[in-house]
């Protein structure tokens, strides 16, 4: 009994160290990601991601190499955040007004609907594309297109300091809780 005992404290001992090592690296994610700009504005918390990681020119389909950037923002607000979510698409001025209004709002439904299957809920998710209309970046060189090229994803009226310590709080908390469920 006592090496029973004994395995299974270890076995808990590692996974909390685990859980501390995930809690660091949900963290960083968060606030330095290569492929997820993240800013506070009035409306709340911006998660930007290039289009270029997302979708090929002209094309409102995810490449499946996108499918770890779409988890890495469902992870964030399935865990951290119970704020409601706007996803709109963002176009270069190429093409027709017309065009890129359809290609942006495609590309933004493209976002939740794998966003859904991620188990974000429906409900809570909206979406807009916006074309051209909100420029970042001057449309006149490469550099400036694509930056334009975006989706924006809000979690409506959230903040990195309240997302960082419900981060914070929920990875260990819930460790503490999976420990007491074992021993109860």
């Amino acid at each position: 009994m006592k090496i029973t005992l004994f395995s299974v404290i270890i076995t808990i001992a590692l996974c909390l160290t685990g859980c501390l090592t995930t809690q660091r690296v949900v963290t960083k994610t968060i606030d330095t990601t290569k492929d997820i700009e993240v800013t506070e504005t009035p409306r709340g918390l911006m998660l930007t991601v290039s289009e270029r990681l997302l979708f090929d020119s002209g094309k409102s389909i995810i490449k499946p190499e996108a499918n770890e950037v779409i988890e890495k923002v469902a992870d964030i607000i399935i865990n951290k955040t119970d704020a409601d979510i706007l996803v709109e698409g963002h176009t270069d001025s190429r093409g027709s007004d017309t065009k890129n209004q359809k290609l942006s709002f495609a590309r933004a439904q493209a976002v939740k609907d794998m966003l859904v299957t991620k188990n974000v809920p429906y409900g809570r998710i909206q979406i807009s594309g916006l074309g051209a209309s909100m420029p970042k970046a001057d449309n006149s060189t490469e550099d400036g297109m694509r930056l334009n090229r975006r989706t924006e994803i809000y979690l409506l009226g959230e903040n990195k300091k309240e997302v960082k310590e419900v981060v914070n709080e929920s990875v260990f908390a819930g460790s503490l809780t999976k420990l007491r469920n074992l021993f109860d």
